[in-house]
């Protein structure tokens, strides 16, 4: 008795001593790539943050952001104590997240030990401590997850999933407390699942899936019979999965979206084969194989396409197996609802990007914690063999981990083999076409945008910068003007915010005179695309618009400078957008009618203008007022002759 008291302690030392060491590895292998760079999505999620010194400046970075519906202003939060770091000292970001990734690991772990310390199986409770330790150490090391941490902007996934571990940790330890004390274990479950659950999306919607998991693990964990427990579960399970289900059942309906080259039956046959795909780069790991940029992959076309049908069948043949195996080993069905669970979102109906090795990084950790449970219940005979296999192919992800995060240290290197190995990606290209004009060889970066323009021929932003890569080398660029492939994008082609960042590029050539690419040569682009229906959404229209007032430059411009900001105004009135009319108003001598707009934004604020942006502008507002010769203005100017105020 005395002698297994004692040697609890040491196991508990133990088992603490191999999670720090765990913990150590993975930051050993992640350690090279916090020298990385900054890459596509970043820019404009975190444009803002460097500009942060108030706290009202703080809250209105956190509310600005764009990113899904719900903005994801807690991610976003995380960023402040790092303000002085970006764009900077993006190293010092990146590291952040190594070490959120480190702590998900350890929540894992945690969760893990939940689970698995009550599993029918005696075996599995009698080794759940070291069970755990697997279960994190192997999903820790994926390196298909690296670009969750290695990326600065997906501390938004990252940070979900900890909300998502530390809701579901809760929600297991409800239902254990729910067979002893019933009303106090479902108090827990729900305010764990409701807690966490709302957390989780204020960080990326995808949190909304936390109901999702813990119905799965309901599979695996002992359950209360009690009917409070069980309504309970209605509620905080039922209810919302039922919600996610018809809401992605009536975007089914949706027309194909502007802004992508292929439809939602396409979107999901794709996704059929992908999902595939990430369990290859899991088997067979491959450090080039992981990197940002999946863009230049083409959707396919048909059903009839052969990888689609062969996916397909797998697909079914997997689920038939976890529905026929369930009476022996709920195992399969487990890992097989976790993953596809945790896909549901982002991979099926709704029209994001085809590709991303970070929409894993919640959906892997099911399958390693059935893994794991399995492995525990193999026979005798196979348990020397089997513990040895998962220790060789953990040591291997760790060391494509550490391969992986080396070459992402490297920036310079990276886009070099990044580019090479995905020619056809309009963002490799312009990743590296960066570093060279960059290191002043605009040549060389005018022949990366070219060779990927001539492959895909389809995309309007590395039209535009082939203009501006000629214009910086200083070479002629009237060919590419007259070429009749640049009027068909401009009218039709395929969205890319790069398209809008590219005409400030090409504005600012044309205003310091370095290039033959005239005002009006700009401004005829400029109409094309807002003629285009893949950028008429709001945010493309109000960048077009005051790219477009940037352009006239002349005094008899004025009037359209005006008309142009008004415009943007009237779509999106942002305050800053606001404070640009009235300066426009005043140097085209429209004095009174930028006090009355003044006037009325003080009095009548946007609606879209949350608590805080009033708080941190109206003033702002006050003091232009201020400054403004109200005598001289007529004091009856009816607020409807200053067309501006109708934004709200």
């Amino acid at each position: 008795m005395t002698s297994s008291h004692s040697g609890a302690p040491r196991r508990r030392w133990a088992a603490a001593g191999l999670l720090l060491l765990t913990l150590l590895v993975l930051y050993w292998a992640y350690a090279p790539g916090i020298t990385g760079s900054p890459h596509f999505d970043d820019w404009p999620n975190l444009n803002g943050l460097d500009k942060v010194e108030t706290p009202l400046d703080a809250a209105g970075f956190v509310l600005s952001g764009r990113a899904g519906p719900v903005g994801r202003p807690l991610a976003l939060a995380s960023f402040l104590p790092q303000s002085s770091a970006w764009p900077a000292d993006v190293g010092a970001l990146i590291q952040v997240n190594v070490f959120i990734h480190l702590i998900n690991v350890s929540l894992l772990a945690w969760l893990s030990w939940a689970v698995m310390s009550v599993h029918a199986a005696p075996i599995v409770r009698q080794r759940a401590v070291w069970l755990a330790l697997g279960v994190a150490a192997l999903w820790g090391s994926l390196p298909l997850l690296a670009s969750t941490s290695l990326m600065v902007i997906q501390r938004m996934t990252s940070l979900a999933a900890t909300f998502t571990l530390l809701g579901l940790i809760g929600f297991v330890y409800g239902t254990n407390l729910a067979r002893r004390e019933p009303l106090s274990g479902v108090l827990l479950c729900l305010c764990s699942l409701g807690a966490g659950t709302v957390l989780a999306v204020l960080c990326k919607e995808n949190g909304a899936l936390l109901p999702l998991y813990a119905g799965l693990l309901l599979m695996v964990l002992p359950r209360p019979q009690h009917r409070t427990y069980k309504a309970a579960c209605a509620i905080g399970i039922g209810a919302p999965v039922a919600a996610i289900a018809a809401y992605l059942l009536y975007r089914v309906t949706d027309p194909p979206s502007v802004i992508r080259d292929y439809d939602t039956s396409q979107r999901v046959a794709s996704q059929l084969v992908i999902l595939w795909e990430y369990w290859r780069h899991v088997l067979l790991p491959s450090p080039n194989a992981f990197h940002p940029f999946h863009d230049g992959r083409q959707a396919v076309s048909s059903w009839a396409n052969t990888a689609v049908i062969v996916a397909g069948l797998l697909w079914a043949a997997a689920i038939a197996v976890a529905i026929l195996t369930r009476k022996r080993s709920v195992l399969p069905a487990f890992a097989i609802g976790w993953y596809l669970g945790g896909h549901a979102l982002e991979s099926t109906v709704l029209p994001l990007e085809l590709y991303f090795e970070h929409r894993n990084y919640v959906p892997m950790m099911g399958p390693c914690l059935a893994l794991f449970i399995g492995l525990a219940q193999l026979p005798r005979a196979w348990q020397r063999l089997a513990w040895f296999a998962v220790a060789a192919f953990t040591a291997l992800q760790v060391l494509v981990l550490y391969a992986v995060a080396d070459l992402w240290g490297r920036p310079r290197v990276a886009a070099e083999i990044w580019y090479e190995a995905n020619p056809r990606s309009t963002r490799a290209a312009q990743h590296l076409a960066r570093f060279y004009a960059a290191e002043g060889d605009h040549a060389g970066a005018y022949k990366i945008i070219d060779r990927t323009f001539q492959q895909t021929n389809r995309n309007t932003a590395l039209a535009l910068q082939r203009i501006q890569m000629r214009c910086a080398a200083g070479r002629d660029i009237r060919d590419l003007l007259a070429d009749d492939r640049m009027a068909k994008l401009l009218s039709e082609g395929q969205f890319s915010s790069a398209v809008l960042s590219g005409l400030d590029s090409l504005h600012e050539l044309v205003a310091d005179a370095r290039c033959s690419l005239t005002t009006d040569d700009l401004i005829e682009m400029i109409e094309r695309l807002r003629a285009n229906p893949a950028y008429s959404w709001p945010t493309s229209q109000v960048s077009m618009l005051l790219t477009l007032s940037r352009l006239y430059r002349h005094p008899e411009d004025s009037g359209r400078i005006v008309d142009a900001i008004n415009q943007a105004y009237l779509i999106d009135p942002q305050p800053e957008i606001g404070l640009d009319l009235v300066v426009a108003l005043r140097n085209a001598e429209r004095d009174c009618e930028a006090l009355v707009f003044l006037q009325n934004t003080i009095d009548h604020p946007p609606e879209s203008w949350n608590l805080v942006t009033r708080k941190r502008m109206i003033p702002v507002y006050e003091k232009f007022r201020a400054s403004m010769p109200i005598d001289e203005c007529a004091v009856d100017v009816p607020a409807s002759s200053v067309f501006p105020t109708t934004a709200r």
